[in-house]
């Protein structure tokens, strides 16, 4: 049996990775995104201005938050594969006037700088290669006065995390989808002291780090 590469480049490689991973999203995982959008929107009051969803996926964050706010939101994403599902979903959900969705990296982003009043993602930032740079750059293009919330798993809106038995079956699909041999595809919950080393090494120093899986709010 050939092994799988284990870097983030490789797994966006083939088409069939990526729908694997957004009907992950849209499927065991789907029950996050509206809980996700309502915390957002009730923690910070934004809802009209540019919002940015890094490491989309199939969009839907962006489709969420864009439901229920006047945001025009722009999903970026590395893989080409993914953003045409990203694409897809978005003209099904009728918001294709809100939702523009761009292929790219989060460590290069094709953006100007103080644009977005919002920037988000969840679940991406473990396959950030140059975390340090990848925050240099949300940094740059993030308005004054604009936030962060980047993270992974739920938010406390989600009363807990899974229960034993479905988070055995999600662990064993993430095995599946990343490969036996990947050390911790659940390995993106770094000690927090090294996301704070992260974050001043990228020169940020207004952040709160909040314990539920890590969640990074950045004011600037």
């Amino acid at each position: 049996m050939r092994e799988c590469k284990r870097d983030a480049e490789s797994y966006y490689m083939t088409p069939t990775r990526a729908r694997k991973m957004a009907q992950l999203a849209e499927g065991w995982f789907s029950y996050i995104y509206p809980l996700l959008a309502k915390q957002i929107v009730k923690d910070f009051g934004i809802r009209e201005g540019e919002g940015l969803d890094i490491g989309c996926g199939s969009a839907p964050l962006s489709i969420e938050l864009a439901k229920i706010t006047s945001l025009n939101m722009t999903a970026l994403d590395v893989s080409p594969f993914m953003a045409e599902l990203a694409w897809e979903n978005v003209r099904k959900s009728g918001l294709e006037d809100r939702i523009q969705v761009v292929v790219g990296d989060v460590q290069n982003m094709p953006f100007e700088s103080d644009r977005f009043d919002l920037i988000v993602s969840r679940g991406s930032f473990h396959f950030w290669e140059d975390k340090v740079k990848a925050f240099q750059e949300i940094y740059r293009v993030l308005r004054p006065g604009g936030r962060t919330f980047i993270g992974g798993g739920d938010g406390y809106l989600w009363p807990r995390d899974p229960p034993g038995i479905i988070r055995k079956i999600l662990f064993r699909l993430g095995r599946r989808l990343f490969g036996p041999g990947r050390k911790g595809w659940m390995k993106s919950r770094l000690p927090r002291k090294d996301w704070e080393k992260i974050l001043k090494e990228a020169g940020i120093r207004n952040y709160r780090i909040f314990p539920h899986h890590l969640w990074i709010n950045i004011e600037k």
